[in-house]
């Protein structure tokens, strides 16, 4: 896998400094936006040192982190701790460096917002107000969300977009690296496909230039990535330069016969997580965190899944092939494609009842209940959705169990 990127960052026309600092690492893979704050030269000194921290963090890794396997959900769940310690490292660096100059640098923190491109994954960790968005095909996707007081006000449906630009606390900032000695972030992993062009910048960026002029941007034909990411800063220069302004932007390229196999498995995963019923609704962003957690089996006919009266810690969902649910050996319920199964049993901890087999070679997505335990803890967020939705769909199942009457009794010797 081939990496280029461009990075620029500019003071603006109305500060007498830059207190963004940023990091383009082709070699390895490291991209951070930092956007700092504090008095005198402190915003500076805070984006450096949480820059310079995460870098000295991964470069040491990322060789062992390219072999890892890209399908195999308990190596994403890795990736994600490495990045929360990774940026919790930087935070302590930041609030002990103040704490050691009270003089000038007490309180200074920043933002930070990080990208590690593996060769088949992406790992995502943002703090604060910059932002991350990832261009695929004719779409620009944002990956991040604000840590802001205003975007908090967006979301409880109190402030409109508009008004939060003009808001007198829209510099207000809900989480940022250093100013306590610990923060929580927000991770995310990725599957990366040929072409991805990653977007990060600082709020000087994200406040003034639309994101339909970056996406215009990125998706002419004949636009060099510097040539895009110097007219953003143009244009963010243009809409009045209050802020410093900084972008990097980083498009991975691959070798077609190497990524073709790769995207076809997770279009498939992408596919029927995006028309599962109980997933109906969320975002983007959402969905491609629930399609990290999911590993995969291929099964052949007569391959038993779920076995009665074990165990499971995980559930399924079918993808293509046939799988039968059975009671005592009488067939219960044939699993649809795009069905799930098995989710009573990954979450009440008891022995399964009915056991699930393969009748005919099968793919199913598998999903650990430790990894959605680790998704809860890391975005609670998310984890009320999706415990809201798993909760109306065992609902609905065990309404049809019960009309159908299969479980009431064992079926009488023959």
């Amino acid at each position: 896998m081939h990496i280029d990127s461009s990075a620029v960052t500019d003071v603006g026309l109305k500060r007498d400094h830059n207190e963004d600092s940023c990091l383009a690492d082709d070699v390895h893979g490291i991209y951070a936006v930092a956007d700092g704050m504090g008095g005198a030269a402190a915003g500076e000194v805070a984006s450096t040192l949480a820059i310079q921290r995460v870098a000295s963090f991964f470069r040491p890794r990322v060789a062992e982190l390219r072999q890892g396997d890209a399908h195999n959900p308990g190596f994403r769940q890795r990736l994600a701790r490495l990045m929360e310690a990774a940026i919790q490292d930087a935070c302590q660096h930041v609030y002990q460096a103040a704490v050691d100059d009270q003089r000038g640098k007490a309180g200074m923190g920043t933002t930070l917002t990080v990208l590690i491109v593996l060769d088949r994954l992406a790992v995502v960790g943002h703090v604060g107000d910059s932002r991350m968005y990832l261009k695929r095909n004719d779409t620009l996707y944002p990956l991040t969300v604000d840590h802001s007081f205003v975007n908090e006000m967006v979301q409880r449906g109190a402030l409109s977009e508009t008004e939060a630009l003009k808001h007198p606390m829209a510099n207000v900032l809900t989480r940022a690296v250093g100013p306590q000695a610990n923060v929580v972030a927000d991770v995310s992993v990725l599957d990366v496909y040929r072409g991805d062009i990653f977007c990060i910048c600082s709020d000087g960026v994200s406040k003034a230039v639309p994101e339909d002029f970056v996406l215009q941007g990125l998706s002419r034909a004949d636009a060099s990535l510097d040539g895009v990411a110097h007219a953003i800063i143009d244009a963010a220069n243009a809409a009045g330069g209050d802020d410093n302004a900084t972008v990097i932007l980083a498009r991975v390229q691959s070798n077609v016969e190497v990524s073709a196999p790769h995207e076809a498995v997770i279009d498939d995963k992408n596919r029927v997580v995006r028309e599962l019923p109980m997933l109906a609704g969320l975002g983007h962003t959402d969905l491609q965190a629930v399609v990290s957690l999911a590993g995969m089996l291929e099964l052949r006919p007569g391959d038993i899944i779920v076995e009665a009266g074990q165990v499971s810690r995980r559930f399924f969902v079918l993808v293509r092939g046939r799988v039968m649910l059975t009671l005592h050996g009488a067939e219960v319920l044939e699993v649809p494609p795009g069905a799930h199964f098995g989710e009573v049993e990954c979450f009440d901890g008891h022995p399964a009842v009915l056991e699930a087999t393969a009748m005919t070679p099968s793919l199913v997505l598998t999903f650990e209940r430790a990894h959605l335990e680790d998704l809860c803890r890391r975005d609670p967020s998310l984890g009320v959705k999706l415990l809201w939705r798993f909760a109306t769909a065992l609902s609905s199942k065990v309404d049809e169990v019960l009309r159908r009457g299969t479980l009431t009794e064992e079926p009488a010797p023959t």
